[in-house]
């Protein structure tokens, strides 16, 4: 049974509840001292659940139990989400009525999230001095480890793959990315610090190239020709991720930022 029409107020809502949230979680001051690891990882943590709700709500799915700006943050829920929707369509022009501006928002919200956790991730790259493999979560969208969770998690993988929907099965392949690739060996000594801290450097980058894409989506697709905000915002997210790319080039030639 197909869903109903997702209804503009509702979107809406939904909407300036995920902006009101990415804004909050943003410190207007620089604080007196780096905020604790834990703290800037579950940050980034619920912003990257964000992050997927977003691409979920671009399917005309809005998860309310899911989205921690929706102050319940259960992410079983969200991964039933994804397994539901997976296959599904973006939303453009020719398929739904919503009005262009929201969709164009919806976009660009999606983008935020994406420029958020690229901020932190940012932070804490350039305040921390060492960072070990443990310090990091094996999955942002878990940070601790619970069965049903992680089975949920499976599932939505498996039909993500069933239905070769590649950019919800990319979205949380990354989820699970943050300490790289795995390593075959063993008995392979750890990765030093400074690799770790350049593997987050090009994770970083990809963060910061979903949020240009979602914002050149907006721009192209849903933007009017003499509304520029989208194409600067596009923009601006280009040249971060170009700035990015020019430190992990430096450090991968042995150099430094």
């Amino acid at each position: 049974m197909a869903s109903p029409p997702l209804k503009p107020p509702v979107l809406k809502a939904f909407l300036g509840a995920a902006r009101e949230y990415l804004a909050s979680d943003e410190p207007s001051d620089p604080p007196a001292a780096p905020p604790p690891l834990s703290d800037r990882l579950a940050s980034l943590s619920t912003a990257y659940l964000a992050l997927i709700c977003l691409e979920l709500a671009q399917r005309g799915v809005l998860v309310k139990s899911g989205a921690p700006f929706e102050g319940a943050g259960d992410v079983g829920s969200m991964f039933d989400a994804v397994t539901s929707t997976a296959g599904k369509a973006l939303f453009d022009a020719d398929t739904t009525s919503l009005p262009k501006p929201l969709m164009a928002a919806c976009s660009a919200v999606m983008a935020m999230a994406a420029e958020r956790c690229a901020d932190i991730l940012g932070s804490v790259i350039t305040e921390t001095t060492s960072v070990k493999l443990e310090d990091l979560p094996a999955n942002l969208l878990f940070l601790r480890e619970h069965a049903d969770i992680k089975s949920s998690y499976e599932s939505a993988k498996r039909r993500c793959s069933e239905v070769e929907d590649g950019r919800l099965s990319s979205l949380l392949d990354l989820s699970q990315s943050l300490r790289g690739p795995k390593v075959a060996n063993p008995d392979s000594p750890p990765p030093k610090s400074g690799e770790i801290l350049l593997h987050l450097r090009r994770y970083r980058s990809i963060l910061l190239q979903l949020a240009s894409g979602q914002y050149l989506r907006a721009a192209v697709e849903f933007s009017a020709d003499d509304q520029p905000a989208m194409w600067k915002r596009c923009l601006d997210a280009v040249l971060k991720l170009n700035s990015t790319l020019q430190i992990v080039a430096r450090y991968e030639n042995g150099g430094n930022s």
